[in-house]
């Protein structure tokens, strides 16, 4: 995809959050029902293996209870990691712990009881049955960690198996996980993520990505969009994942003249995100919660 006067592909954030309960299979249905072209949804391995669906490699316990209605304590830490599968079917992640502020900060968002943690195979069969083009941006939650290379080639393993590599699209803040992506699964675009460029959260990305792939394949100073879009380039990368506050046309530009796609994200609504000012631009996609 190349930046267009077209309007952007619009993907729904972790299945579209503020609408239905996060990286369920209510989520990504109701996200095909309501047209969107594609979901954004968060991986990680289980212990046994399995790659499973969930934004952090940890329970929130703002939407996370028992099947026996307890809810998880702010304090209880559960590592997916650490849990088998059928451990995970034992948790129920698709109502807001009235004890927290998470129906609060989703108002639009309707409950369903019931749902668990899906595995990415499973959402693949949904997506498959009630669509012929709706396209997945697989978030690979590295944690910018050695071991995320466990994790990507158990992604490329499975998107090959269920034939789907032709709907997929990679992505994370882990870059080293994304150079690994791309000597295993090259047909498949890899998306490179940052956060607002100058956030906090990306100086402390930059250096443990400086860690990992060691010394000059990371610039020291990465906050300008001209080397993000050069280092992406030099990395492999297919497109840039922005932060909606980086969006502007002449990034979207420098980018499309590098070869590099480009696309928006943010946790926040279309509306809050200014999607008319962000499709000007020129994105060639955008990822909102709605």
């Amino acid at each position: 995809m190349n930046a267009s006067t077209k309007s952007p592909l619009r993907i729904a954030h972790r299945g579209g959050a503020a609408l239905r309960p996060e990286n369920t299979l209510a989520a990504f249905a109701n996200a095909i029902e309501l047209g969107f072209d594609g979901a954004e949804l968060d991986v990680h391995l289980t212990r046994d293996g399995r790659v499973v669906v969930h934004h952090d490699a940890v329970l929130n316990h703002r939407y996370c209870r028992r099947r026996d209605g307890d809810w998880l304590r702010p304090d209880e830490i559960l590592r997916i990691p650490d849990l088998t599968f059928d451990a995970l079917g034992n948790f129920e992640v698709g109502i807001p712990n009235p004890a927290t502020n998470h129906a609060a900060t989703h108002p639009r968002m309707v409950p369903v009881p019931g749902e668990r943690i899906p595995t990415l195979d499973g959402v693949i069969d949904l997506c498959r049955s009630r669509s012929d083009d709706f396209f997945l941006m697989i978030e690979i939650k590295g944690d910018f960690k050695p071991a995320a290379t466990a994790l990507v080639d158990a992604v490329a393993e499975l998107v090959r198996s269920k034939k789907f590599t032709d709907r997929t699209m990679l992505c994370s803040f882990d870059w080293h996980a994304l150079t690994h992506a791309k000597s295993v699964l090259p047909e498949v675009p890899a998306w490179f993520t940052t956060e607002a460029l100058e956030n906090e959260d990306h100086r402390m990305a930059l250096s443990r990505l400086r860690e990992l792939l060691g010394p000059g394949r990371i610039p020291h100073d990465l906050s300008s969009a001209p080397d993000v879009i050069a280092t992406i380039v030099r990395l492999g990368g297919d497109g840039w994942f922005m932060n909606h506050t980086d969006c502007t046309a002449d990034h979207v530009a420098l980018a499309k003249r590098a070869g590099l796609s480009s696309a928006v994200w943010s946790s926040v609504d279309v509306s809050d995100c200014d999607m008319q000012r962000v499709a000007g631009c020129g994105v060639d996609v955008v990822c909102s919660d709605a």
